[in-house]
């Protein structure tokens, strides 16, 4: 039995769909809600909509590899992207992670992993967006804490740089 966080609208971006027919059948059967662009130009008009992941089949695309796609779709920022590379050379990889994928698996790929890796994407794309909102809570209610003598202010000081670190922190009194 597999986890689940919660259904999930995935955008496929692949130029053929047939080839990408398993990929799109393990993905709604494990829950998800499956739309496939066979062209950036769907893939654009996809993204107007909400998408919670963009999954980029680069191999074989007419309209370029990979990463290429990834820069051609600067309105996707919004959702973590994961590339389907044909190889996992360490410069395709660094390319992609440079152009938003959050990672890249080989293509062909096992659906299997494929499926684990949507599930861990989208989980830390959910944590990450839980704690941003933390932290912009903790920004607004920071202005709300008693006292303004010089070490408030320095206490006010520090909680500022805490919250705008990605690190985890544990403040001692």
């Amino acid at each position: 039995m597999q986890a689940r966080i919660r259904t999930s609208s995935v955008l496929l971006l692949c130029s053929d769909r047939n080839a990408c027919a398993a990929l799109i059948h393990r993905l709604q059967d494990d829950g998800h809600v499956v739309a496939v662009a066979e062209s950036i130009e769907e893939a654009e008009e996809a993204l107007e909509q909400s998408v919670d992941l963009l999954i980029v089949d680069g191999l074989d695309h007419p309209e370029g590899d990979g990463p290429t796609l990834l820069d051609r779709l600067p309105s996707r920022l919004d959702a973590p992207a994961i590339l389907l590379t044909p190889d996992h050379q360490g410069t395709e990889v660094a390319r992609a992670l440079r152009h938003g994928a959050a990672c890249a698996l080989d293509s062909p790929v096992d659906v299997d992993a494929l499926a684990l890796t949507v599930l861990r994407t989208l989980e830390t794309d959910r944590q990450r967006r839980v704690a941003r909102a933390y932290q912009q809570q903790l920004a607004t209610n920071l202005a709300e804490l008693v006292g303004s003598s010089p070490a408030m202010q320095q206490v006010r000081a520090l909680v500022d740089r805490v919250a705008a670190s990605p690190t985890r922190a544990v403040l001692l009194c």
